[in-house]
């Protein structure tokens, strides 16, 4: 038999309250099933494809920015899969919390220098400071908002890292310098490049276009009016349904500060939250940080029109969005996982092969068509003169 406690409620009711009470249930259950149902892939589903070129340098820069894990330069060769030692030019594993681990590397076959940065370690806690270093509104920048502990390690590399690659362009006349960085590294990465392009003098006075930046999986760093402006030297990539760049600053504080089993209970909590802000709200507010510059989405699963099964395909998408900037975050079980640099580079690579065997196939189709139509027309012609000669004939003997 039901306790009292959980029966008596319903008798005491009245008509007006079931039907709130429904109401209210029926609304929870909808908003429910509407944010189980999200997938990262709705962020851009809107947007263009990416062309084969940019997604080629994409993949090469996850490659690159892989070796910011190691520790010498060898280990760096072997990671990045490149033949000689001779093109790394320096390697600071540890920089005693200012900054995180990165190297410098010359490309001789891209004309390049780069610059790449490591993400968020783990073991060290000044990491978790630099990330966790700010305050909503707290560092004004260039007419716009920044992060205040990236934009610290960001004027360390500028205080200890320009004269080097400065060196290195005068060396090499007409490289660009290539900005990298992963996680934690990569919001570094941003600032930096928004230092170097309106400091050009301390790398050489080179050119504007000459200097471009690859934030993977980025923290949000800047505002929207800078991330708008600075797109067309900075780049950011997002994979599917990554948390990172759809997690607002004091929610990063919170996961950095709390257990695991904590962390998910704060990102279903957020989860809630967001959905009672509109996007007005967000873009109305002018001291709220978004991923840098030019987007990138690499998706590799999509909805069915039945939402119980996924379409595995994987592609890239880019845009220059005012509105959704990966607002939302994503319930789902990779969340967490595609974050991880491993899984950038795969599924990058899996949208590159997939790109060039869906432009293979146009290009056969675009042939088998061109083919087609010349020998309809050959044809065509060939019936008109066969045509004549028979008429040619008929008036000859009649």
């Amino acid at each position: 038999m039901a306790p009292a406690w959980l029966v008596l409620p319903y008798f005491c009711w009245s008509n007006m309250d079931v039907v709130a009470y429904s109401l209210w249930a029926g609304s929870c259950g909808r908003w429910l099933w509407n944010r189980l149902k999200r997938h990262g892939s709705r962020d851009s589903e809107t947007w263009p494809l990416a062309t084969a070129d940019n997604a080629k340098k994409i993949l090469h820069y996850c490659n690159l920015v892989q070796g910011a894990y190691e520790k010498t330069p060898g280990e760096i060769i072997e990671r990045i899969t490149y033949g000689t030692e001779a093109w790394v030019v320096k390697v600071a594993p540890t920089t005693l919390g200012y900054c995180p681990p990165h190297y410098i590397l010359r490309d001789p076959e891209r004309k390049e220098i780069v610059l790449c940065i490591r993400g968020l370690n783990l073991a060290d806690h000044m990491n978790y400071l630099a990330l966790a270093d700010t305050r909503k509104g707290s560092q004004r920048f260039d007419g716009g908002y920044v992060h205040r502990g990236l934009l610290k390690a960001a004027e360390w590399l500028m205080d200890n890292r320009t004269e080097l690659l400065k060196e290195e362009l005068e060396k090499e006349p007409g490289y660009k310098l290539i900005i990298v960085g992963h996680s934690l590294g990569a919001g570094v990465a941003s600032l930096f490049t928004l230092l170097l392009v309106n400091h050009r003098d301390v790398v050489g006075n080179i050119e504007r276009e000459q200097i471009q930046c690859f934030c993977i999986a980025p923290a949000r760093s800047m505002s929207l009016n800078l991330a708008i402006r600075y797109s067309d030297v900075i780049n950011s990539v997002v994979l599917q349904d990554d948390f990172l760049p759809r997690t607002s600053t004091p929610i990063v504080k919170i996961i950095l500060l709390t257990s695991l089993v904590f962390t998910v209970a704060v990102i279903w909590w957020r989860c809630i939250v967001d959905t009672f802000i509109s996007e007005e709200a967000m873009l109305n507010d002018e001291k709220r940080l978004y991923p840098p510059g030019r987007l990138y989405h690499v998706t590799y699963k999509e909805p069915c029109c039945c939402w119980c099964s996924l379409r595995r395909t994987c592609h890239i998408k880019t845009a220059i969005p005012v509105e959704g900037r990966f607002e939302r975050l994503v319930l789902s079980s990779t969340v967490t996982g595609d974050h991880h640099i491993l899984h950038y580079t795969d599924f990058t690579k899996k949208a590159v092969k997939g790109g060039a065997k869906a432009f293979a196939s146009d290009v056969q189709k675009i042939q088998d068509n061109i083919i087609a139509t010349l020998t309809a027309m050959i044809r065509i012609r060939c019936r008109k003169l066969l045509f004549k000669h028979r008429v040619r004939i008929y008036q000859h003997w009649f």
